[in-house]
């Protein structure tokens, strides 16, 4: 079982925080903004587009960079994403950009920087459940066996290891 306890390690919120949160974390608070303000369409792109790429060669390539139209395809992208959940659009993230509302420039690349983590994590994650792949066991006779258990058990096996931890807290 010392590979569910690596896995389990390997999910605890601590380990992701150290791993994937904190570095992202780290890199949009030492973005600075020259504006919390755009004045048009264009200027909000260029500002949202070279975030993105500054995020990007810091956390996820580590130095790589995207051609500039795929930085900004992709920057647009999340953000429209992030505002579809608020009903809104990324129409009104300009807006806010262009106003100083809603934080202004500021709140859409912490937008921005949240997406990048999330995506982060949520690739930390399934990479995590790949690389700990776990052998069954012939419960006859206690030895692994050649199988390996499913992503879809271990995620059930991690999920009842952790509710047991968070019972036995309670008690």
């Amino acid at each position: 079982m010392s590979s569910i306890n690596s896995l389990l390690n390997a999910l605890s919120e601590r380990t992701i925080a150290q791993r994937v949160g904190i570095p992202h974390d780290e890199a949009r608070m030492q973005y600075a903004l020259r504006s919390n303000t755009v004045s048009s369409w264009d200027e909000f792109c260029e500002a949202i587009t070279d975030y993105y790429q500054y995020h990007y060669c810091r956390c996820v390539a580590h130095g790589g960079r995207l051609s500039r139209d795929e930085a900004a395809a992709r920057a647009k992208d999340l953000i429209d994403r992030a505002e579809k959940r608020h009903q809104r659009d990324i129409v009104t993230a300009y807006r806010d950009a262009h106003d100083g509302l809603n934080m202004g420039l500021r709140g859409v690349l912490d937008q921005l920087a949240d997406g990048m983590k999330a995506e982060a994590i949520d690739l930390y994650v399934k990479e995590e459940f790949d690389k700990h792949r776990i052998k069954t066991i012939d419960f006859s006779t206690g030895i692994e066996t050649d199988r390996y258990y499913t992503k879809v058990k271990l995620i059930d096996m991690v999920g009842f290891i952790e509710g047991l931890r968070k019972s036995k807290k309670q008690i």
